[in-house]
């Protein structure tokens, strides 16, 4: 006679059992993830630019973004995201590192991002830059506390912050009047200077070949060195170039690698950026430690005018220099 039993014995719940069990609940919860993974592209990627197609298009991605591909070249991830869209020229988005950019390619897009201060803050961006290169927080607050009506130096009716004020200084150096003559007529100067053969064949270390009467230069490169010297002289004059020849190679250098700066790239990662960052910055610490009666004349108005103005605010050398910077690279 034969018994048999509904209850399962001890073995069926052994390792084995038990392993299986393990691998349908990894499978079932993978299957899980890769779904909700799969629905979120779809939103972020499709259903929701549908929904809204006011708003820039972005660059798809799977998590965690273009973190990757921006540390590897960050301006080759904005080729490939404009390629992406069929080269359009309408601002796209792309996410790296939690933070989205919005690309601007087109220049009436780049004037209306320049005159929306209502929900677009560049004093943001500029300030950020200031902590970033040095300057002290203190020297941020002094740069952007309003000012009176009636201080002295550059007019200030609206009772503006010193950081305003230096972008319609600069504004005014630029201003069709003297001061606009006069820094022509350095530009004039300067470039007849900068295209005789015997200042390329001098300056230009890096010609491919010369002789009497010929020079051979890299296009590219003598282009970036030729405007970097041009713009040095004419607002710097002489005296810069005395402390570092060597200044608008560095600079060359910097300007190359200058959106490891901007992205805010780790240390470690930018060597060859902050190298060519503090040579500059020193050399321009150098160059207002000397007073200005001592300094060669040829320096425009708006660089002695905005070391006035520094100084009355008490600014020191060191924060002058970092200051001075970004008018420099910009």
């Amino acid at each position: 006679m034969y018994f048999t039993s509904n209850h399962a014995t001890s073995s069926d719940y052994g390792p084995r059992s038990q392993e299986r069990m393990s691998y349908s609940l990894f499978i079932n919860a993978a299957v899980l993830l890769l779904f909700a993974l799969i629905s979120w592209r779809y939103w972020r990627f499709t259903l929701a630019p549908s929904l809204h197609p006011e708003f820039p298009k972005e660059l798809p991605y799977w998590i965690p973004g273009h973190a990757r591909a921006f540390f590897r070249d960050s301006n080759d991830l904005l080729s490939r995201a404009r390629r992406h869209f069929n080269d359009t020229e309408e601002p796209i988005a792309l996410t790296a590192f939690g933070m989205t950019f919005y690309v601007v390619t087109q220049a009436k897009h780049s004037a209306e991002v320049y005159k929306n201060k209502d929900t677009l803050s560049f004093e943001d961006f500029v300030q950020g830059l200031m902590r970033t290169n040095g300057n002290k927080e203190s020297v941020v607050k002094i740069m952007y506390s309003a000012l009176p009506t009636n201080k002295l130096g550059f007019p200030n009716p609206l009772g503006e912050s010193l950081g305003v004020l230096a972008q319609k200084m600069h504004a005014h150096q630029l201003h069709p009047g003297s001061q606009l003559a006069l820094l022509q007529q350095q530009v004039h100067s300067r470039i007849d200077y900068l295209l005789r053969l015997e200042t390329l064949d001098k300056m230009c270390t890096y010609a491919g070949s010369r002789s009497a009467d010929h020079i051979e230069l890299p296009l590219y490169q003598w282009c970036s060195d030729y405007f970097i010297r041009l713009g040095q002289h004419v607002y710097f004059g002489e005296t810069l170039d005395q402390i570092d020849p060597t200044l608008p190679d560095a600079f060359l250098v910097f300007d190359e690698v200058i959106w490891k700066m901007l992205y805010q790239y780790p240390d470690f990662l930018s060597h060859d950026m902050s190298r060519a960052r503090a040579q500059v910055i020193i050399s321009l610490k150098k160059y207002f430690e000397i007073p200005q009666s001592q300094r060669i004349s040829g320096t425009a108005w708006l660089i002695t005018a905005m070391e006035d103005e520094m100084r009355a605010l008490g600014v020191d050398n060191d924060n002058l220099a970092v200051l001075v910077f970004h008018l420099y690279f910009a």
